[in-house]
């Protein structure tokens, strides 16, 4: 999960500035995170230390009440799933889906350019997609009726939905305490 989210956010416009100076700092380069090793725990280490920018370790920012025994996998979402896909309680994404935290709800939205600012995220994404480029996979968790909470990768997300994508990558963690994280 340490991997993914890194790799997610180190070409992040809003993110990469807490992860690129931190492995200049250390004589690292985007390799470290791109091709980890993941065999090597002094690394792996390292790069939870990287992922406190967004609280991770701590139990704060985004990982207020982040269970610390969440089991991964990765799962493969495909279009008649996209309906469970919805966003972590965050006001900006709330306010986006019309209150209800559907990603498909967003999407259609911002399909309509509904969504000014975040149009134009979206769609750079939809481009990049539709160009081939490949992204890391989205980070979920599981949620109440079969849901799937975004942790990671909200205009991602609704960039794949928007598009009616056809297999999205994803890393789902479960835990019988997620309930507990704020974002839930």
């Amino acid at each position: 999960m340490v991997i993914a989210f890194l790799q997610a956010e180190i070409s992040s416009p809003e993110y990469s500035k807490y992860i690129q100076p931190n492995l200049e700092r250390n004589g690292l380069s985007r390799d470290f995170i791109n091709s980890p090793d993941l065999k090597n725990e002094f690394h792996n280490h390292f790069r939870r230390m990287l992922l406190q920018y967004r609280g991770f370790g701590g139990s704060i920012r985004l990982f207020t009440g982040f269970p610390s025994d969440v089991r991964w996998r990765f799962v493969e979402i495909e279009p008649q799933d996209h309906q469970l896909l919805f966003y972590a309680k965050d006001e900006s994404w709330i306010r986006i889906s019309e209150g209800t935290r559907s990603v498909q709800r967003a999407a259609g939205r911002i399909d309509r350019f509904e969504q000014p600012g975040t149009t134009d995220r979206v769609r750079a994404i939809q481009r990049d997609l539709t160009d081939g480029k490949s992204m890391a996979p989205l980070i979920l968790v599981e949620g109440e009726n079969g849901t799937l909470i975004l942790v990671e990768g909200h205009k991602r997300a609704t960039a794949y939905v928007g598009l009616n994508w056809p297999r999205i990558s994803t890393l789902v963690g479960y835990s019988p305490t997620m309930h507990n994280w704020c974002y839930y």
